[in-house]
């Protein structure tokens, strides 16, 4: 088992099936173990970091009727671990075509009519896999059919495309919303986009 990530909330790990299941596979697989936090009181500690384990656990199994995600092998609560499929392939900030943008924004709009807020939507967290479309890490995510956060989820892709993207971001984007689009009431979505932007502006100046 090899440590391939410390995060501010969880350390991810590198492992095969063999090391944890079966000794004649050798499929990889990640575990998502969430770190205690020292500062604390051990029992709320405990209590918050299971908390979030069970429902990152629970978006993924619910998301994965509308979108392609890791496939949840365990779920262990004491312990503050998921074990997952762990998916090689390149990650939208390192490849990313005007075809695949199209089918990210199907997608999201898929998830968001799920009533599914992902809630860290960027081109690190989507991964493209024999020309499919997976996310991954739920850990910030959240059931809700509202269009406030369901826009925050486009807005952060859209802000993460100018950055990793920064020529061809434009094209990009408009060829997510064109997929967004396909989902009922995508246009008060998009819409509150712009309000979020326009706040935003506001709160720099």
């Amino acid at each position: 088992m090899k440590l391939i990530r410390k995060g501010a909330e969880a350390d991810l790990y590198l492992a095969s099936f063999e090391e944890l299941y079966f000794p004649w596979n050798q499929e990889k697989i990640l575990i998502k173990k969430r770190i205690s936090k020292g500062y604390r009181n051990p029992d709320l500690d405990h209590e918050l970091r299971v908390r979030r384990t069970l429902h990152e656990a629970r978006l993924l199994h619910e998301a994965k009727t509308a979108v392609n995600t890791p496939i949840l092998y365990e779920v262990n609560k004491n312990e503050c671990i998921i074990v997952m499929e762990y998916i090689e392939g390149m990650r939208a900030k390192e490849w990313l075509t005007e075809d695949t943008a199209l089918q990210i924004g199907r997608s999201i709009a898929q998830l968001h009519q799920k009533g599914i807020v992902h809630g860290d939507i960027t081109t690190s967290n989507i991964i493209i896999k024999e020309g499919h479309i997976y996310f991954i890490d739920f850990g910030l995510g959240e059931f809700s059919t509202e269009v406030e956060p369901q826009a925050v989820d486009l807005h952060l892709l859209k802000q993460t495309l100018k950055s990793t993207h920064h020529e061809t971001w434009q094209s990009l984007w408009k060829n997510i919303l064109e997929g967004y689009k396909e989902r009922e009431n995508a246009e008060e979505v998009i819409s509150r986009i712009e309000d979020i932007e326009k706040r935003g502006r506001y709160v720099k100046r």
